[in-house]
């Protein structure tokens, strides 16, 4: 079990971040958090176990538990946003180590890590069934003229060690700290899970209300948005996952970024939007109890909220390569001028559509420098005809409204008709994925993902009833998942490429 690479692999900077275990010394910035303080010394008694015996080359030849530590260490020693990944990574190399030693039912029902006992001799397993590794065994079987007495003292110092690496871990680790758990609703792998996710953002917007770090109102507008920014991320996600080189997952530094950058601007779209509607909103039922209608906020104050969004923004996107800023700069006047659109035209979903999906171009060109037109217009246009599929259901909810006070929509333009307009967009959706996947050699699961969003969509349509608002507002939702299910499509599509190549 020998966990020497820890120590001698991992006396390296990267950036500003440096984890060097022989000293004991961690500089994580920002929520990179200290957690290997110590752990050398646990090795060092680890390694001199039977110092003197037969046993010693084993813990030697071990590698198995290092293995295990190595990529957690260098994914986390990183300037890059990587916090919301923090506990979901953290909890699995735990459970990792603990499984070697602890009763796999204690583990299982523990409600927390931190309260399970790892000294407690009845939530552990007996020394002879210990988890050494593939290598250590080897050694055991290999080594002549070894007593069994000698075995099992040997696997009770190893379960000890064990012990004391996880103890050492979770004293260190910032598992105990609710700040570390709930900002990972912003882990994609979290974010997908409907119920998590909500309570994770609960609990993230109770933290920062209680170290006034923002206020209550702005707390109900992230919280009103949050759920919403899927539609705004997805396209971003398209785009990176689409330009992912064959055979890897997309960049999830990318995929944070991108994901921190659509809750913030859909933000600052829907204040906005608020401030140009503030005359209008009252006049509808369910727009009437928005901050700036109800008194809550003054036009300066969302001015000034405004301006802390729209920096935040940028403050993201400078993160990106000058292509993709100034890129994602020029996409500001469409931010704008959308909420203007429907005084002015029955078409102000293109616009929105046009909007939206400017992410699929950024998060293209951040991954790789530059736009490949040739894949990201037909992907952009794609996306444009899903926006205007989504959000002329949307907008049926609110038509009679609209009606009286003369704001314009494609609800209103396609009237009866709107299944037909529809299901013309639909097909244009599809047709575009197509043939942007062709474009970049996508491989089968893209096309099956594809075949099951035009399915979605198909069924969508066909049970829509546009004259109820409650089965148009849950259509609308459910397009959330068609953006899931396109991105999950494009990323084992990108994986089986090198396949296909061969």
């Amino acid at each position: 079990m020998n966990m020497s690479a820890v120590s001698c692999q991992h006396q390296r900077s990267h950036g500003a971040t440096v984890v060097d275990c022989k000293n004991g010394a961690v500089d994580l910035e920002a929520t990179e958090v200290c957690l290997f303080k110590g752990v050398t010394e646990i090795v060092s008694t680890a390694v001199a176990v039977k110092e003197a015996g037969r046993l010693r080359n084993f813990l030697v030849n071990d590698d198995s538990v290092a293995i295990m530590v190595e990529p957690f260490l260098i994914q986390f020693q990183s300037d890059a946003p990587l916090a919301p990944f923090l506990y979901e990574a953290l909890i699995s190399l735990m459970k990792s180590l603990m499984k070697r030693f602890v009763k796999s039912d204690k583990l299982d029902s523990a409600r927390s890590l931190l309260e399970l006992g790892i000294f407690n001799e009845t939530n552990l397993l007996n020394a002879k069934y210990v988890d050494l590794g593939y290598a250590t065994r080897e050694a055991i079987r290999k080594t002549k003229g070894v007593s069994e007495k000698e075995i099992l003292l040997f696997r009770q110092d190893c379960k000890t060690c064990l012990q004391k690496l996880c103890a050492k871990l979770l004293e260190r680790s910032p598992l105990k700290y609710k700040l570390t758990k709930a900002i990972s609703f912003l882990d994609p792998a979290v974010a997908v899970l409907k119920s998590t996710r909500g309570e994770r953002l609960k609990s993230t917007l109770e933290i920062v209300l209680a170290n006034n770090w923002i206020t209550g109102v702005a707390a109900d507008l992230v919280d009103r948005q949050f759920n919403r920014s899927w539609l705004l991320f997805w396209p971003c996600g398209w785009g990176i996952a689409m330009s992912t080189p064959p055979g890897s997952f997309p960049d999830p530094h990318m995929l944070i970024l991108f994901g921190i950058g659509a809750v913030v601007m859909r933000g600052a779209g829907c204040t906005i939007n608020d401030m140009w509607d503030r005359d209008i909103d009252g006049k509808v039922s369910r727009t009437k109890d928005r901050p700036l209608v109800s008194g809550a906020l003054s036009q300066f104050d969302a001015l000034v909220f405004l301006a802390g969004q729209l920096g935040l923004g940028l403050l993201v996107l400078l993160q990106l390569n000058w292509y993709t800023v100034l890129l994602g700069a020029s996409s500001l006047g469409l931010v704008i001028i959308y909420p203007l659109m429907k005084r002015v035209t029955y078409w102000p979903q293109l616009i929105l559509g046009m909007t939206f999906n400017w992410g699929a171009l950024l998060g293209w060109s951040a991954v790789q420098g530059a736009c490949d037109w040739t894949v990201c217009l037909p992907l952009y246009a794609a996306g444009i005809c899903w926006t205007i599929v989504y959000d002329t259901i949307y907008a049926h909810q609110d038509k009679a409204d609209d009606y009286l006070l003369g704001i314009k929509s494609t609800a209103l333009k396609f009237g009866d008709r709107t299944k037909l307009w529809l299901s013309g967009f639909s097909s244009t959706m599809v047709s575009g994925l197509v043939l942007s996947g062709l474009q970049c050699d996508q491989t089968w699961p893209y096309y099956t993902a594809v075949g099951l969003v035009a399915a979605h969509l198909a069924k969508q349509l066909y049970t829509l009833d546009i004259n109820n608002p409650t089965d148009c507002s849950n259509k609308f939702i459910s397009n959330q998942r068609v953006g899931l299910l396109l991105f999950l499509g494009i990323v084992l599509g990108t994986l089986m490429k090198p396949e296909v190549i061969k």
